[in-house]
């Protein structure tokens, strides 16, 4: 099912509405959804999107983005509440890096970069994997 960008900014409030004020304290920036689709850093062929982000800077401010275009690009086949499952869980999973900057702590940041080299890991061997069928079958 495919919802508008409108739909998911509703889900969006509903959730944020939620929550407890005292957990969105010096997020001055807020928390904001917009329409890109968005890709790691540096990897615009990856197949990998990036639903969320969190930022913190002392020019520009603390602020959480969810990407619409990822979040469709990944979920326009699903139901409506697979949708707003995966919007709760990557607001949450982005407040907590917001929570965690605050009290000076890098525990889910860490663990997000073992998260990320992992899959890096996985991604070389299935690419070493493809070069060798493909190897083997030139060898035919």
């Amino acid at each position: 099912m495919i919802l508008s960008i409108d739909e998911v900014g509703e889900i969006l409030d509903c959730i944020v509405s939620e929550l407890p004020k005292e957990i969105l304290e010096g997020l001055n920036g807020g928390v904001c959804l917009l329409e890109d689709e968005m890709r790691p850093a540096g990897k615009a062929g990856d197949y990998s999107l990036l639903l969320g982000q969190y930022f913190a800077s002392s020019a520009l401010g603390r602020r959480v983005e969810l990407y619409y275009g990822s979040f469709l690009a990944s979920f326009r086949t699903s139901p409506r509440e697979a949708w707003e499952e995966q919007l709760k869980k990557t607001l949450y999973h982005e407040l907590t890096h917001h929570l965690e900057h605050q009290a000076g702590c890098r525990d889910l940041e860490v663990e997000d970069e073992q998260q990320k080299q992992q899959l890096r890991e996985e991604e070389e061997r299935r690419a070493a994997l493809r070069m060798r069928r493909r190897k083997d079958r030139g060898a035919e």
